[in-house]
């Protein structure tokens, strides 16, 4: 769950402090479903599962009038845009807004995302988590990839 973490960030760098004054800022997560996978990564990592869950973000009290809420819609869609491909996570759908306005100054703002974020597990023998006569602890796997082609030049140029 570490792009709710990333996006909570991404958003009190870039809004004005008030939005975040007192309880009037919540991230949290919901309808969060478990898929047991487990596959082999490298030699000594491996993906324990999959988990999907909507990232959400409840702003209570936005001052509507003095803060224009696309600031915000633009900054979620933005943080998702310039989010790196990544086979470690996946946004599922487009973000979803819901606007309830409290009265002629102020509304209540909520963003949802739904999230894929794969689980993985690195060998480590003081690690946490016990599996198959071995001890892991939550990681992301470090994975080395071959270029698709190498272009050899001797000292003849050929």
């Amino acid at each position: 769950m570490s792009l709710i973490n990333q996006l909570t960030v991404f958003l009190k760098a870039n809004l004005p402090e008030v939005i975040f004054r007192g309880q009037k800022f919540t991230p949290f997560t919901d309808s969060m479903e478990l898929e047991r996978v487990f596959k082999v990564v490298t030699n000594n990592q491996l993906q324990g599962g999959i988990i999907r869950y909507e990232a959400v973000f409840e702003f209570e009290d936005w001052p509507f009038r003095q803060i224009n809420p696309q600031s915000l819609f633009l900054l979620v869609n933005v943080w998702v845009e310039e989010l790196p491909e990544s086979d470690h996570y996946e946004i599922i759908e487009n973000p979803t807004l819901d606007v309830d306005l409290i009265d002629e100054e102020l509304a209540d703002i909520t963003v949802s995302i739904k999230i894929t974020e794969n689980l993985y597990m690195v060998e480590d023998d003081k690690g946490d988590i016990p599996f198959k006569n071995k001890r892991y602890r939550i990681d992301n796997p470090v994975i080395w990839y071959n270029p698709e082609s190498i272009e050899v030049i001797t000292k003849n140029g050929h």
